[in-house]
């Protein structure tokens, strides 16, 4: 009985140890990525978000394109997801750029306010990408989605 106890006991100061430790690493990290935001790699993360969210564009534009031809809307859909993930990773990135002392510098509003600008650019092309593809799904409305968004000016910067 003795033996179990102590087998207990020693499992339980491991546990705590792993415990703390991990706290430790976890604030460790937390640490590290707050040290490292000068005003360089704050600005080099969001034109990197911009430009992944630019690509993510350019392939939409190519498969709305494919559409446009008779291709399938499916393709579009799969584009769709991944703009709207570059989407939200550019999001991300801006709002902890943002809550973050160095945004204060002037580089770095500068290049918030870039990364804020292509987020609206891209929120307003995703709407109309929906609008397309609920267009698509409904053609008994007599709308027609591809050419209304001929009309409008490029979404890119």
């Amino acid at each position: 009985m003795l033996g179990r106890s102590c087998s207990s006991l020693g499992l339980a100061i491991v546990l705590s140890a792993v415990g703390l430790l991990s706290g430790l690493l976890h604030s460790a990290n937390s640490f590290a990525q707050r040290a490292e935001l000068s005003p360089a790699t704050s600005c080099s993360e969001i034109v990197a978000a911009i430009k992944r969210l630019a690509a993510a564009e350019h392939e939409q534009a190519q498969a709305l394109q494919l559409m446009a031809r008779g291709g399938s809307p499916a393709l579009v859909e799969q584009k769709l997801q991944i703009l709207l993930e570059r989407k939200r990773a550019l999001q991300q990135t801006l709002k902890r750029i943002s809550a973050d002392p160095v945004a204060e510098e002037k580089t770095v509003d500068q290049c918030l306010s870039n990364g804020y600008q292509a987020l609206y650019q891209s929120e307003r092309l995703t709407a109309n990408i929906e609008r397309i593809l609920m267009g698509n799904r409904f053609p008994s409305s007599g709308f027609s989605p591809l050419s209304d968004l001929g009309s409008r000016s490029s979404t890119h910067p």
